[in-house]
């Protein structure tokens, strides 16, 4: 049975566009590799203001992860 999983990612406002996309890369390769994550898209909402304060910061980089995962393979 397959499985459709939304995951919510707010950066830290102070790393670079290169950091942020390692990160994104590695979180994907995560989510093929150990979980083998099909149909992954990725929807990057840029930096925003967030409701309330973390770690002193007030705004963050947005992504949102959607992908599908065999129920199997949670286990």
């Amino acid at each position: 049975m397959i499985q459709n999983y939304e995951l919510y990612l707010i950066f830290n406002p102070e790393l670079t566009t290169d950091q942020i996309t390692k990160e994104q890369e590695g979180i994907i390769d995560l989510l093929s590799e150990k979980l083998q994550a099909q149909n992954v898209n990725i929807n990057s909402e840029g930096l925003r203001k967030m409701a309330y304060p973390i770690s002193k910061h007030r705004t963050g980089f947005y992504l949102l992860i959607t992908f599908d995962v065999d129920i199997a393979n949670t286990k």
